[in-house]
């Protein structure tokens, strides 16, 4: 209850701020502060199905509810921050914003991502933001168009413990892309990811 009258209050001060003047100098905390939000709802739900029970299921359509509205304040205020202050840069505003922005625009509308992309690429051209970064929300854009991913960066859940990798682009490619990024190889991700799902009781395959 103190964690929903938290969020509740932190989510009214957002929607008042969302059409107020961006100070470029402060988004950082404000960013940090949106993320914060954005977290503490989402980590209520496990979205893998995974053995896990601290989440009553009557109480989830209200939760969908929460997120989607908070997703679209966040959205809101994000597209009003890069407009005016463009992508954050770890030399102006720190790692943990560019991070943070990234984290965000994950859960903006397709179209903002789109919008979002070609400035990403510029900031990790310029060595400002983890190449990484720019590969989650360039298959994320990419799967919601209809075209392979880029970097093999997203799985869909077949059932309870059993995930597919989402259709990409040349294997071979891919990996390169991945290398160009800083990012281990797809063999290792899918490890790694394997060693993920064991973690949360998911039989060792």
């Amino acid at each position: 209850m103190k964690l929903a009258i938290a969020l509740f209050a932190l989510l009214v001060v957002q929607l008042s701020a969302v059409g107020a003047p961006v100070q470029c100098s402060s988004i950082a905390s404000e960013l940090n502060t949106m993320v914060r939000v954005d977290q503490a709802l989402r980590e209520r739900i496990d979205y893998e199905n995974l053995p896990k029970a601290d989440l009553k299921e009557s109480q989830l359509p209200r939760l969908f509810q929460h997120i989607a509205l908070v997703d679209r304040v966040h959205e809101a205020r994000l597209a009003r921050i890069i407009s005016t202050c463009g992508w954050p840069k770890k030399s102006v505003h720190g790692e943990q914003a560019t991070g943070d922005a990234w984290l965000l625009a994950q859960h903006a509308s397709a179209k903002l991502q789109r919008r979002f992309l070609p400035l990403l690429q510029a900031a990790v051209n310029a060595g400002e933001v983890s190449g990484s970064n720019l590969a989650y929300l360039a298959d994320r854009v990419a799967l919601k168009e209809g075209s392979p991913q880029l970097y093999g960066t997203q799985f869909s859940q077949k059932a309870p413990c059993e995930f597919e990798l989402d259709r990409i682009d040349d294997r071979r490619r891919v990996n390169e892309r991945r290398k160009k990024a800083g990012m281990p190889s797809l063999e290792e991700y899918e490890s790694q990811f394997r060693e993920f799902l064991s973690t949360r009781g998911c039989p060792a395959r």
